[in-house]
């Protein structure tokens, strides 16, 4: 026994749907406007994804004053651009290399300090995973502070990809073609 299909127009198709409709079964409104609905929601998600990346103020504040001294007194040395070796892979100089994490992986998970290896790292809750290494645990208020910017979602106003400003004038100069004569 054969089963006739049904299709959601049984009269002819408005120009247009041609064959497509047939086979989804869809209707005209859907069809025609689903670019438009796909389109409208990547856009979306684009704008919050762009607005959600770049912190407030005062997230901007904290970073500044609690974070970024916390990591150029203690962890850029052997993480960072700078570093002679970077250490475990880790470079927390930028944004994308702090998100991209080192060789086990990414080092934050944003709004969780306690799936956050930094944060345990910190703690020296690990005897395996103890940073900085050699003693030289973080002060109480410093391991605090670490743990907030995790749990805010870790706001980090430096600046990913994109060339670098330069600060001093002599190195502007010379990177410059117009200065180098």
């Amino acid at each position: 026994m054969r089963l006739a299909r049904r299709t959601a127009h049984p009269g002819p198709l408005p120009i247009g749907l041609g064959e497509s409709v047939r086979r989804t079964g869809e209707g005209h409104f859907g069809h025609r406007f689903q670019p438009i609905f796909t389109f409208a929601f990547a856009i979306t998600a684009l704008v919050r994804t762009s607005v959600a990346a770049e912190p407030t103020h005062e997230q901007t504040e904290f970073f500044e004053k609690k974070i970024r001294p916390v990591f150029a007194e203690h962890c850029y040395s052997c993480h960072s651009d700078k570093a002679e070796k970077v250490k475990g892979g880790l470079r927390l100089d930028s944004r994308a290399a702090l998100l991209k994490g080192g060789d086990t992986g990414p080092v934050i998970v944003p709004g969780d300090p306690e799936a956050s290896l930094l944060i345990k790292a910190v703690r020296y809750d690990d005897e395996d995973l103890q940073m900085p290494p050699k003693n030289k645990k973080l002060s109480a208020d410093e391991i605090a502070a670490l743990e907030a910017w995790v749990k805010m979602g870790a706001p980090d106003p430096r600046i990913s990809g994109g060339p670098v400003p330069l600060t001093d004038i002599a190195e502007a100069r010379a990177r410059h073609r117009h200065f180098s004569r």
